[in-house]
């Protein structure tokens, strides 16, 4: 049996924009994030899925690694996993250019 690990870092989800007809962020609702290589505007993309449904995308961070580290480490192993918990049960805008989140 591989050894387990697990971290936590505070992000947000982006694209609530996009998205907003097709999921409402719940308080401590737990979601899925896979690596999106296909993705048009970033290759490094890491999607979050609700029942199997993209419902954002991880943000990449001001350096714009938060997600491609993301997506190496699910990449890397197949038995890698990552869960995106909500911890908000609203968007909100930071006026950074990024829409709301």
């Amino acid at each position: 049996m591989q050894p387990s690990s697990s971290f936590e870092i505070d992000s947000h989800v982006k694209g609530y924009h996009a998205y907003l007809d097709d999921w409402k962020p719940c308080w401590e609702e737990v979601l899925q994030a896979i690596p999106e290589p296909n993705n048009a505007v970033d290759k490094y993309a890491v999607c979050v899925l609700k029942d199997g449904e993209v419902v954002g995308h991880l943000k990449r961070e001001k350096l714009g690694c938060f997600a491609k580290t993301i997506f190496y480490f699910l990449e890397a192993d197949q038995h890698s996993s990552c869960s995106v918990i909500i911890k908000a049960d609203k968007a909100v805008n930071f006026g950074d250019g990024e829409g709301m989140q």
